[in-house]
């Protein structure tokens, strides 16, 4: 029997995907290549390409997120900034809680969560999926009366 994928929030999903790459940083980093101690202690960054998921709790745990976030539609992440555009009848569904407020400030989230599984994996998919999104994005965040103004429609 196929293990069915467990409900998950999009909130949910996305503190995961960053607790598996935080995991991955801490787990995989020594494998890749010597890292000289900084001074100070200071922390390093290194390329997520650097890091080689093997076949493991780990690895399945990446995949889970990846597949979850690679079957999401592009319309429905969409969804809350076409309708700030004032499209009428946009594609795809609202997705609910803060994706719907702050669409403009959360799709960025999702386009960086794609780039970095896209450098970790090297999938084309997930590249295309960063790409098409922050061209979108991009559309609404590039107009005279929106742009660094991105939250001005917060009313809580």
């Amino acid at each position: 029997m196929k293990k069915q994928l467990p409900y998950l929030s999009i909130y949910t999903a996305s503190k995961k995907v960053y607790a598996v790459f935080v995991l991955l940083f801490i787990v995989f980093s020594a494998e890749c290549q010597p890292i000289k101690p900084a001074k100070d202690n200071a922390i390093q960054s290194f390329d997520f390409g650097d890091v080689q998921l093997l076949p493991g709790l780990m690895y399945d745990e990446f995949k889970e997120i990846k597949d979850y976030f690679m079957s999401l539609s592009n319309d429905d992440m969409l969804y809350g900034l076409r309708i700030k555009e004032g499209i009428p009848h946009p594609p795809g569904k609202a997705i609910g809680g803060w994706y719907d407020i702050l669409s403009a400030l959360t799709l960025p989230q999702w386009i960086s969560s794609y780039s970095r599984m896209y450098a970790a994996t090297g999938e084309t998919g997930c590249k295309e999926k960063a790409e098409f999104l922050f061209d979108e994005w991009w559309k609404y965040y590039t107009r005279a009366d929106n742009k660094g103004d991105n939250d001005k429609s917060l009313s809580i």
